[in-house]
């Protein structure tokens, strides 16, 4: 069954532009972003719970695992995100429970 049948679904999108000598202006980016998609045109009639969640550090925790269980950088490089993905998602998951 489909997140979409089952009336949820999300969205995720990663994004490399944090820069921390500048933590000012990022915080202040992502209330912007965050307010342009709560009140976007698109998304008006539809129930939506926005959440912003802090993700910098989950691709430095997946290559750390990686690392950890000797997997060749080779195939670190093939893996990386996936990993840094499912942290991302379980972080959520522990967040709504």
């Amino acid at each position: 069954m489909k997140a979409s049948q089952k009336n949820c679904g999300g969205s995720s999108k990663k994004h490399e532009w944090y820069n921390w000598s500048q933590g000012e202006k990022t915080i202040a980016f992502v209330k912007q972003l965050e307010k342009k998609l709560k009140y976007s045109k698109r998304l008006e009639e539809k129930e939506i719970e926005i959440i912003m969640w802090d993700e910098r550090l989950t691709t430095k925790a997946a290559e750390r695992t990686l690392i950890e269980s000797d997997m060749r950088r080779e195939k670190r490089k093939e893996v990386i995100d996936q990993l840094a993905a499912v942290y991302i998602l379980q972080g959520y998951l522990d967040h709504i429970r």
